[in-house]
């Protein structure tokens, strides 16, 4: 697993993006009291501000690699990734879930178990987990 973590990231912030934030069209001339305002802004958050970042890599894909399997009765079971979204198919039944640091916890196997739990229950499957084993049930 990969980290990072950085107590001090460069905030130079390019005008465009710094226009988006403050609400105004990217492509925005800041001028008269919203200019100076600006300015004002960026100097108090060069002193003032405290950024950090941190980055975990979660192996999400290795997880739901042994998901994509047949039941004993021979129905597919496929699991997948694609960004944020899990999608869970068994047989006709599809669902799809969220991986969701801030309602569940900043934990990717909370986060995925929440979200395969959220695929399942929106197809109609129920999942069981025992030992780190996942069953679906249709």
């Amino acid at each position: 697993m990969m980290e990072f973590a950085d107590t001090s990231p460069d905030v130079n912030v390019l005008p465009e993006e710094y226009n988006r934030l403050l609400g105004f069209p990217r492509n925005w001339v800041l001028g008269g009291r919203s200019q100076e305002l600006a300015g004002r802004t960026r100097v108090w958050s060069a002193r003032n501000g405290r950024p950090w970042v941190y980055a975990r890599q979660a192996d999400v894909d290795a997880y739901l690699k042994p998901m994509n399997t047949k039941l004993e009765d021979g129905t597919p079971v496929r699991c997948k990734r694609r960004g944020l979204k899990i999608t869970l198919t068994a047989g006709e039944k599809k669902g799809e879930g969220l991986l969701r640091r801030l309602d569940v916890s900043p934990d990717p196997e909370a986060m995925l178990d929440a979200a395969l739990q959220e695929a399942a229950q929106a197809a109609g499957i129920e999942l069981t987990v025992e030992n780190g084993a996942i069953f679906p049930s249709l």
